[in-house]
């Protein structure tokens, strides 16, 4: 706590907590931390992690998240609740082309949470809907979530 008010970076604040707590409370000698550490930042799958979140801003960018998103509301607009349908929708296509949460929901949701909202969905309803739609990203293969599991649990992530 301390170290949060001293205005220290969150990042920071986490590594030291955890290193302190793991040496203090564990006992763990520092050639372990230092080893299991290294280990787990030199893992070449985790790559994937922010080049996933890239590609998902490259499309937001590029407009495929915009056309996308004009596709799955021309099949299922006219339904009642179609635009509700059409963002749950588009978020999985979404998913299944870049396989970030945070690319998906900020590429779809930036785009159809103010249609929606302006067609007189209550925004309450709109961000759970958004949030939940976003979550069938860690179903939908290629996944962050199923290549942080694997890199974690060394299962091959096929």
């Amino acid at each position: 706590m301390v170290l949060l008010f001293m205005a220290v970076p969150g990042f920071m604040v986490f590594g030291i907590g955890s290193v302190a707590s793991a040496i203090l409370d564990l006992g763990l000698p520092w050639s372990t931390l230092i080893q299991v550490s290294f280990s787990a930042i030199t893992k070449s799958v985790l790559i994937a992690v922010p080049l996933f979140i890239f590609s998902g801003l490259a499309m937001l960018r590029g407009g495929i998240a915009g056309r996308l998103v004009n596709m799955t509301t021309a099949l299922v607009g006219h339904w009642p609740g179609g635009l509700g349908i059409g963002m749950v929708l588009a978020m999985g296509f979404f998913a299944a082309f870049c396989g970030s949460i945070l690319a998906a929901i900020t590429a779809v949701g930036t785009i159809m949470m103010p249609k929606m909202i302006d067609q007189g969905y209550p925004a309450p309803f709109v961000i759970v809907l958004a949030a939940a739609a976003a979550l069938l990203e860690a179903l939908i293969p290629p996944s962050n979530a199923a290549i942080v599991f694997s890199a974690l649990t060394n299962v091959p992530v096929s």
